[in-house]
């Protein structure tokens, strides 16, 4: 029996046959995966078109409203949707409230509701006036917030001598 020396790799046998034989092919290419980039641009598209139209649509922020209500017959105009403000609460707490005022269906509010920025600017300070007395318990109770509401709605409809028909909450978040 012949000894076999230890030293030697048995791999140089085969590592010297030739190579006649042709190249393996190179492996398929990857596909080309997507994942989630299509989706996440049309979420993020529609969360900007959301925001742009609960923002009034960047020019103005009058809006037509319909109307159901079953009380006195008088004629509703235009919505106009003020911008939200940040105020105190009589409890230390800070509100971000947002009102829209619908007006009474006149030449006159229809010119005055152009400029929602300087229409609106005496319904804020009754806002502030109003709301800013009650406490964040007060509000949380059952029938708050309507109170509330009913309070400002007959205030701004002084302020405005009854050009002013309703009020609307926008936005009401207490913290």
């Amino acid at each position: 029996m012949a000894a076999i020396r230890p030293g030697r790799p048995a791999a140089k046998k085969q590592a010297a046959a030739p190579t006649d034989a042709a190249p393996p092919p190179p492996p398929p290419a990857a596909p080309r995966n997507r994942g989630m980039t299509v989706p996440a641009i049309v979420v993020a598209a529609a969360l900007l078109g959301a925001a742009f139209l609960m923002r009034g649509g960047g020019g103005g922020t009058t809006v037509q409203a319909s109307s159901t209500a079953t009380t006195a017959p008088v004629a509703e105009g235009a919505v106009v949707a003020l911008d939200s403000i940040t105020m105190n609460l009589a409890s230390g707490d800070i509100l971000k409230v947002g009102i829209a005022l619908q007006l009474a269906a006149s030449t006159d509010a229809k010119t005055e509701a152009a400029d929602p920025s300087a229409f609106g600017a005496r319904a804020l300070d009754e806002t502030i006036s109003v709301i800013g007395q009650y406490s964040r318990n007060e509000l949380a109770a059952a029938g708050g917030i309507a109170d509330a509401k009913a309070k400002l709605s007959k205030r701004v409809a002084l302020v405005y001598h009854d050009k002013v028909i309703g009020v609307y909450f926008t936005q009401f978040v207490i913290a």
